[in-house]
């Protein structure tokens, strides 16, 4: 008798998933007439818990009838008890999270989250573990979110797994582990995400000690990777390697040139803009393995005097750029 109530819970249970999985699917391919929207809208209020959940998941998503509409989606998936579900716990914490009711809200978010979280839903985990790292909707707590990056990192959160790297290369919440942190930054990279090989070209140049011998090659393997991928203090770095020769390379103005252009086109990062315009116009004034353009270099190494860089204002005086710049 007790197998057989056992059995029919569990075929409830299954059917409850199956048919919660397919509304979801739902969402994602249905066309909403305006006369389907009224009666959810009509069964909604009378409080008809599916009709409430097709709503919210209808306002959140949009579709090419009815445009996303945040405050409605919070409004319905709110009100239905199927906001027990991990995925939309998560959207409704992002919702909150990213301000997209006109102002953030960090204290609700992280309540919704952690609902999400304590059902183990891996992108959940991680948001509650950068929240207690900038004590975001919760107190600052770096053993805290230590423990949500690492369990996270168990359910292959690539960005929890990078995280926890970082926790351990610098103790944050947990000892010091150089080995851990490389092995964590190498897993993340192997999900391709770029800013662990960043930092595994960083170890490489540097090497580690009792863990990683300096690796010139690798290094500049990665940081060349990363460049192409646009990351722009890749790309400023790579530049300063190539003009300077260091970690073996040997001198390539052109390559040093082509980065740190390269950093330039991507100028929306304040202190790189104006030191990869330095080292450019200063290639260009000097002629190092390009045509001297002096014109061109004052012009571009006015944007780095202009905010301050010590370096490019000292460059400027000595040489008297002045004499050179055109403003346009």
């Amino acid at each position: 008798m007790l197998m057989a109530i056992q059995m029919q819970n569990n075929f409830l249970f299954l059917k409850r998933k199956i048919w919660l999985f397919l509304v979801l699917c739902y969402q994602l391919s249905a066309t909403y007439s305006q006369s389907y929207i009224d009666v959810l809208l009509q069964k909604g209020n009378q409080g008809d818990s599916i009709a409430q959940f097709d709503l919210g998941m209808l306002y959140l998503n949009g579709t090419k009838e009815t445009p996303i509409d945040y405050k409605k989606a919070i409004l319905w998936l709110e009100k239905s008890p199927i906001n027990k579900n991990s995925q939309v716990q998560f959207n409704i914490g992002k919702i909150y999270y990213d301000g997209k009711l006109g102002r953030r809200d960090y204290n609700t978010a992280f309540l919704w989250f952690k609902k999400s979280g304590d059902q183990d839903y891996p992108k959940a985990l991680y948001q509650i573990a950068k929240m207690y790292n900038l004590g975001e909707g919760t107190s600052y707590n770096v053993k805290m979110a230590y423990k949500f990056f690492k369990k996270g990192a168990e359910l292959n959160d690539t960005l929890s797994i990078y995280w926890l790297g970082i926790c351990y290369q610098f103790g944050n919440g947990v000892k010091e582990n150089q080995k851990e942190a490389f092995n964590l930054f190498d897993k993340a990279a192997s999900f391709g995400l770029l800013d662990a090989e960043h930092k595994l070209a960083e170890m490489y140049e540097s090497g580690v000690y009792e863990v990683l011998e300096k690796n010139c090659v690798k290094a500049i393997e990665k940081y060349t990777l990363c460049a192409r991928s646009g990351d722009r203090v890749a790309q400023y770095h790579l530049g300063k390697l190539y003009r300077s020769g260091l970690c073996d390379l040997k001198i390539d103005y052109n390559a040093s040139l082509e980065c740190f252009e390269m950093c330039l086109t991507n100028n929306n990062g304040v202190d790189l803009e104006y030191a990869a315009a330095f080292e450019t116009g200063r290639i260009y004034f000097l002629g190092n393995g390009v045509k001297k353009d002096k014109i061109k270099a004052a012009k571009l190494i006015k944007i780095a005097v202009d905010r301050g860089h010590i370096e490019a204002t000292k460059f400027w005086n000595e040489h008297s750029l002045q004499d050179y710049y055109k403003p346009d």
